[in-house]
């Protein structure tokens, strides 16, 4: 560990430095906004590897840092050092500007890289390629966090740097996001909500009524009008709970594989799982209260005249804002705002997707951007009396902090004095308690209820919290039977690293290990580091400790994707637009085609079946095939408006991206006019292959290239649709096809596209009575 209080053992002759135009030699100290179109990276022979290093100096400081290993055989050195010009401030808290250095060797360079003067902690081999980009976007989080934009010798040092690439590298390739394990999941959760009555019923039999959840008593003690039903908010709960769950099981699991995936621990998964049931959980509670008090809500023990029916708007509006700002301070820890149907997730994928790479984008992106402003020089130009004051705080906290540890008492607690946290649970119980205890309840008693739980979400009332939230303890009735090990079944079938640890007495021989044991090496190397920094009186091996695991989550989370996918889509359309717009070639059209993102629930249902069916035409025809390209042009500004919507998923971007990629291709290629035809309305296309026995011999057959995209689009639905009893009660069945003479089971079942249609089931009702009620199309 390099506790140097300036730059850290370098790389190389700190004199030469990257310049433009030097071949990409030279040591790069990395800043964003980041130049890539003519800069560092676009003059690199070779970005990618797969293998990188951990490596440790031997003597001095112990710097740290990591060697990327590329596959042209050179080397790239990856490191962060503190400020020379400022070495004082990184024993501050606010520590001094990083300097992230990046340094590429050639073959026969590699003596320059300096490697004879380490030793290697740990050796990873990924399963797939990555790219020096990747280490890009994981400095970029790194500037973009408060804290970690920094170099301070207590925690964002060399060490923290290198373990945070260790961490979001392998953290890619985990693929802990598996849908279908988030499906049996949900079934178990579901069981255990239809039983929540029951078990609340259970829970509390022998118990008081102070005893139950605070939520279960404030809502009885409101709102419940029936003596005879014990928990109606239980029944409540389950109901609506139930049907937000099943509403959108596609969307369900995309949301669930969204939250886990801006997780990087693998020991947090579960509890990642959990926040999003307390999510849920809370939003069903607070439309529960807030429909409640739309309606006249009833007190049980209410008989007077002035409060049977109180039906006061002002009252009722204070109780409303009220509860919602106190119900409000319990937050689940782990909200997500985020629309997940827009979020691409980050990971790699280590095996190639159906139709493989075809896309090259020629329009990429010239830099990474940056959202936060630039870090400046953090240099404190302290005077002497400056100087004089900071070490005697500082030594003033490390006087105290001895005596504490010596004698076991805290002699002064800075900061905290005169503090008092009121647990909202323990006020709020009382207050119920009391308005249950009255006979009679009164507007007045009413009011004073109102006044008590508006106090606590008051200014003065800062430091009042929840001491167990609301939403826990009904998420723990629901979950405590679950069966299923989510930490165990996450990993199964997932991508394993080669890893050669070389420290912390592991064996030193290649193994293949998985992600999550590979976090565990990382853990250990922080607990390391975290001593080493209690060692010096910098600070407590526990704090330093959480405080690392937290920092690194963080950074994780930060990693984003430059938007650019859409835009390299659409100028990859406009450059094919441009370059056929003298002839009289389909694609000429395409840049001109509309390109609204504002579509209607109908359209979007019919892009995704558009979308659907043409990649499972695509897949069965081939991406060679003239007669496929035909029937994807016309159809491919309607799927770039579905994809400018933000409604396609990573994968289906990558599909999406193929397309082009294949009309691309074939732009120069003439397409037969009988193609041309059937793309309009009319004849037959020759040479598609379909399963033998499909009215004719040898399998082949002859058929429009339109009535086959449908034919392919119906068989994706099917698979959606398993309820249907013939291809009429599909969501959207074309009605021309009705007459033709084959049957949907004699068509092959492709890749199971069907999943992709379900996202769309809330207008299948819709889009069904429309195509029961249209009209044959003559045209076709």
């Amino acid at each position: 560990m390099s506790f140097w209080v300036g730059s850290s053992a370098s790389s190389g002759n700190p004199s030469l430095a990257w310049s433009l135009g030097n071949a990409g030699k030279g040591r790069l100290l990395i800043k964003f906004p980041f130049n890539l179109h003519s800069g560092w990276y676009n003059e690199q022979p070779c970005t990618t590897f797969k293998t990188f290093q951990h490596r440790k100096e031997r003597k001095g400081f112990r710097h740290e840092f990591i060697l990327l290993k590329l596959l042209d055989g050179s080397v790239c050195r990856v490191e962060r050092m503190g400020d020379p010009d400022a070495r004082f401030d990184a024993i501050s808290p606010r520590g001094s500007v990083a300097h992230d250095m990046a340094q590429c060797f050639g073959l026969e360079e590699l003596d320059q890289a300096r490697l004879d003067s380490s030793d290697v902690v740990s050796e990873s081999t990924l399963p797939c390629d990555f790219d020096l980009m990747d280490i890009l976007h994981i400095c970029r989080a790194i500037h973009e966090g408060e804290k970690t934009r920094n170099y301070t010798l207590q925690l964002y040092n060399c060490w923290f740097f290198s373990l945070a690439i260790q961490a979001c590298l392998t953290r890619f390739i985990a693929h802990w996001e598996d849908k279908s394990l988030f499906g049996v999941w949900l079934a178990e959760v579901n069981k255990g909500i239809a039983a929540l009555p029951y078990t609340l019923h259970v829970r509390t039999h022998s118990a008081s009524m102070r005893h139950q959840p605070i939520i279960f008593r404030l809502y009885s003690a409101l709102f419940s009008n029936n003596p005879s039903c014990r928990n109606p908010l239980a029944e409540e709960i389950k109901i609506r709970l139930r049907l937000r769950l099943a509403r959108d099981p596609e969307g369900t699991q995309q949301a669930i594989a969204y939250r886990v995936n801006n997780l990087l621990w693998h020991t947090t998964m579960e509890l990642g799982l959990i926040h999003f049931m307390e999510d849920e959980i809370k939003e069903v509670i607070m439309n529960i209260i807030e429909d409640s008090l739309g309606r006249t809500f009833l007190i049980p023990h209410a008989c007077s005249g002035e409060t049977s029916s109180l039906t006061s708007d002002v009252l009722r509006n204070d109780l409303r804002l009220a509860l919602r700002d106190l119900l409000n301070l319990a937050n689940t820890g782990n909200s997500i705002d985020n629309d997940s149907t827009q979020f691409h997730l980050k990971s790699k994928d280590v095996h190639d997707t159906p139709f493989g790479e075809e896309f090259s984008a020629t329009a990429k992106a010239k830099e990474l951007n940056f959202n936060r402003k630039p870090v400046g020089q953090s240099t404190m130009n302290m005077n002497a009396i400056d100087w004089y004051r900071w070490l005697f705080n500082h030594l003033l906290s490390l006087i105290l902090r001895s005596l504490h540890i010596v004698f076991g008492v805290e002699l002064f607690a800075f900061g905290l004095s005169g503090i008092q946290f009121v647990a909202v649970d323990d006020k709020l119980g009382h207050a119920v308690t009391r308005l249950k205890g009255l006979k009679t309840v009164t507007r007045s008693d009413l009011e004073r209820f109102v006044d008590e739980i508006r106090v606590l979400t008051q200014k003065q009332h800062k430091f009042a919290t929840w001491r167990r939230n609301p939403w826990t303890d009904v998420c723990e009735l629901i979950m405590q039977d679950i069966s299923v090990n989510v930490l165990e079944e996450i990993e199964k079938g997932k991508p394993n690293i080669q890893f050669c640890g070389y420290n912390l007495n592991e064996d030193f021989r290649p193994r293949y290990t998985s992600i999550s044991a590979l976090q565990g090496h990382i853990r250990e190397r922080i607990g390391i580091h975290a001593k080493e920094v209690e060692s010096v009186w910098l600070g407590t091996a526990a704090s330093i400790r959480i405080e690392l695991e937290d920092t690194l989550s963080q950074v994780w989370t930060m990693i984003r994707e430059d938007d650019i996918i859409i835009q390299q889509a659409t100028q990859e359309f406009e450059r094919l637009g441009d370059r056929n717009g003298a002839n009289a070639h389909p694609i000429a059209n395409l840049a001109h085609a509309t390109t609204s993102t504002k579509m209607t629930p109908d359209q979007l249902a019919a892009s995704h079946a558009k979308l659907a069916g043409l990649l499972a035409l695509v897949e069965h025809a081939g991406l060679e095939s003239l007669a496929a390209t035909a029937a994807v042009i016309p159809h491919l500004p309607q799927i770039l408006s579905l994809a400018k919507s933000g409604q396609l998923k990573a994968q289906q971007m990558k599909q999406f991206k193929t397309l082009v990629a294949m009309v691309a291709k074939h732009n120069r290629k003439p397409i037969p006019d009988r193609m041309l035809h059937s793309v309009q309305g009319s004849p037959q296309v020759p040479g598609i292959q379909m399963n033998p026995g499909m009215h004719q011999p040898g399998g082949q057959m002859e058929m429009p290239v339109d009535q086959m995209l449908m034919l392919r689009q119906m068989q994706a639905q099917r698979m959606a649709y398993p309820e249907a009893q013939n291809m009429m009660q599909y969501p959207g069945f074309p009605m021309q096809m009705a007459g033709q003479p084959w049957q949907m089971g004699q068509l092959p079942m492709g890749t199971g596209r069907g999943q992709q249609l379900q996202q769309y089931a809330a207008a299948a009702a819709m889009q069904r009575r429309n195509a029961m009620q249209a009209p044959p199309n003559p045209q076709r």
